[in-house]
């Protein structure tokens, strides 16, 4: 049954003025171990743009991927296993498929789906296809140029799927085996690639609606959810400076409320339970939909718990009945989600809301990062080497072009055969260059995903994926509770973003 707006803000006044009541333990600096303030860079948090917290009023947060981390093989192979067997059982596909074994690196956030060509892909920052995977292989820069030339992609056709989310790794991976499964069968029986697509769609959806990987989940959470100690300080502390907070959702309210609860046990300062941590909550918000439709408020089946956590929790709804409850403006919250489309991109250009991207790859490769940086020096020096030689190389080139024309003139004919001899040595030089960045770059890539590299990267441009972090998250960190390192007053600032001639300076 729908909830106007107006009987909203009158339940949200009604339920502020209860939850004042609630006794909860003050945060104090006692509270926290010192070696809390002890930050690794794997628990920064990282600003595209200037963001004062003391500013902002409500913080809001998504609940899948972002305060429940999932344990990435074992949530990612319970998918990828269910959707098999719904593959089979009601899809007809051959039960030899059932021996498939799941590949956790042959796919990462951020690559695009060809539909057509049956393949993978990594763009850069403007849209340039980089790495190319057919049949579970990176195919040659030969057969990259001859599938996609130098043409940008147009993400917007229906052709391509950009994989932007953590839910849909297994979905890329069972579809590139069942591509090359039906490539090589030698009764060459084969389900076109577009089939294969929405099949594994539909199968995928289905096992998270009929409770196939949900209902695992919650009967075993240790298994799939990584238990954050730091998780309930970190709201508590943003609470006790004034800040409401939101739970939004596309999560329905069984498995949330299963979920939210071994995230937030009770105990931690005074909370009986996870639902007193937040303002509102709204499950089953069906964003990206919901920073846009009008669907009203409705109310899930609450029973069981006490009538006043009733006025605060909600399903469906949008965007501006949540500002009502709030009674806040949109200039006025921070949301924190791990989905670029669902969670960011749409908040950011529906609403004024702030954003924070949720990244949990980041921490490994951050790490990573951190113990080969040497040898990331040793490579940004040989790069640099490299641009010098070029520069020299392509100097010698010119000053060789005019000096071979000054025909019959003995002192140009001594200077272009010492020009000649110095060519020679630069290329040589650029040669055994050119050999260490590749002996480096093959050491680099042994440490990330052996197929794709590094998350935020491809080839020396930001990646696709990186580029749109930059451009919609004001924020960005691996985890929620890396917001427990920082006051929950913190002025984030951006890092100066120079343009090339600006690095002169």
């Amino acid at each position: 049954m729908g909830i106007n707006a107006g009987k909203a803000v009158k339940m949200k006044k009604s339920s502020t003025q209860k939850m004042k009541t609630t006794k909860l333990t003050p945060y104090t600096e006692s509270t926290i171990d010192r070696q809390l303030w002890t930050r690794e860079p794997q628990k920064w948090i990282y600003a595209n743009r200037d963001l004062r917290l003391d500013k902002i009023k409500a913080i809001g947060f998504d609940m899948d991927f972002t305060l429940a981390i999932y344990k990435d093989h074992h949530f990612q192979k319970l998918t990828y296993l269910a959707t098999l067997e719904k593959l089979v059982n009601q899809k007809g596909y051959p039960p030899k498929i059932l021996e498939f074994q799941y590949d956790p690196h042959s796919v990462i956030r951020g690559i695009v789906m060809d539909r057509d060509a049956g393949t993978l892909f990594k763009l850069d920052e403007h849209y340039y296809v980089g790495r190319v995977m057919k049949n579970g292989k990176i195919v040659s820069k030969e057969e990259r140029h001859r599938l996609y030339g130098g043409k940008k992609i147009p993400l917007g056709s229906p052709q391509f799927h950009w994989l932007d989310t953590l839910f849909e790794i297994p979905e890329a991976n069972l579809y590139m085996q069942l591509l090359s499964f039906f490539e090589n069968r030698l009764d060459k029986e084969r389900f076109p690639s577009n089939r294969i697509f929405y099949d594994i769609r539909e199968c995928m959806d289905a096992s998270h609606q009929d409770k196939e990987v949900k209902g695992k989940i919650i009967a075993n959470p240790h298994h799939y959810i990584e238990v954050d100690p730091l998780l309930p300080i970190t709201l508590h502390r943003f609470r006790s400076v004034g800040k409401e907070l939101f739970l939004l959702t596309n999560s329905n309210w069984e498995f949330t409320n299963k979920v939210m609860s071994f995230l937030l046990p009770p105990g931690h300062f005074g909370y009986q339970s996870w639902i007193q941590y937040f303002d509102l909550i709204v499950v089953s918000a069906q964003k990206p939909l919901f920073f846009k439709n009008g669907h009203p408020f409705e109310k899930p089946n609450l029973s069981g718990l006490p009538e006043e956590w009733h006025k605060k929790i909600f399903q469906g709804g949008n965007i501006e009945l949540l500002q009502q409850f709030l009674r806040l403006g949109g200039e006025d919250i921070l949301y924190i989600g791990d989905h670029i489309y669902g969670d960011i991109l749409r908040s950011k250009k529906d609403t004024l809301w702030r954003t924070c991207m949720i990244i949990p790859e980041l921490e490994q490769e951050i790490a990573i990062i951190r113990e080969k940086r040497d040898l990331f020096h040793k490579y940004w020096e040989l790069e640099t080497q490299r641009k010098h030689l070029d520069e020299e190389i392509n100097y010698h080139r010119m000053v060789k072009m005019f000096l071979s024309k000054k025909n019959g003139d003995p002192a140009s004919h001594e200077l272009l055969s010492q020009c000649q001899n110095h060519s020679h040595i630069l290329q040589k030089n650029l040669s055994r260059c050119l050999n260490e960045i590749r002996k480096i770059e093959n050491q680099i890539a042994q440490f990330f995903n052996p197929y794709w590299g590094l998350l935020m990267r491809e080839d020396n441009e930001k990646s696709l994926f990186g580029d749109q972090v930059e451009h919609y998250a004001g924020l960005y960190t691996s985890r929620v509770s890396n917001f427990c390192f920082y006051s929950p007053l913190q002025y984030f600032r951006a890092s100066v973003d120079l343009m090339p001639h600006e690095l002169v300076i």
